[in-house]
């Protein structure tokens, strides 16, 4: 194998005593199929068994249902001042004013009243938009 030009600063071998290009060119089919043989010959290809010696017993039969209670905690007290621009004919809006009335723990909903006796639910993300400061 020759050696490669130092001066050639474009080749990422450069600095090397062979002609590493050169011999990687210069590989044929067989080559290739040897290699691939030495690195991947020892790979298990197939799957590992699977045992159940390192999981517990299943626990005794529940037939019922069972669901997990969560519980949205409540930011904004009741009596909150909001507002909100509501539509009024065409390219009209009205700010209506309204407080909180309550939260619904299990939704994550605000309800609130509005001077116009309207109520509607919100969520937080929607409360902090109307707040009145």
């Amino acid at each position: 194998a020759g050696t490669s030009d130092s001066s050639d600063t474009g080749s990422l071998f450069a600095d090397v005593d062979v002609d590493i290009e050169a011999m990687i060119t210069d590989l044929t089919d067989e080559d290739l199929e040897d290699l691939s043989l030495l690195f991947f010959d020892n790979l298990p290809l197939d799957p590992l068994p699977v045992t159940t010696d390192h999981f517990p017993p299943p626990a005794a039969a529940d037939h019922g249902i069972q669901t997990m209670q969560f519980e949205h905690s409540q930011f904004f007290a009741n009596g909150t001042n909001v507002e909100k621009w509501v539509p009024m004919g065409t390219h009209v809006l009205n700010l209506l004013s309204g407080k909180i009335r309550s939260f619904d723990a299990q939704e994550g909903y605000y309800d609130v009243l509005f001077e116009d006796g309207t109520d509607a639910e919100f969520e937080h993300n929607e409360i902090i938009k109307m707040l009145v400061v």
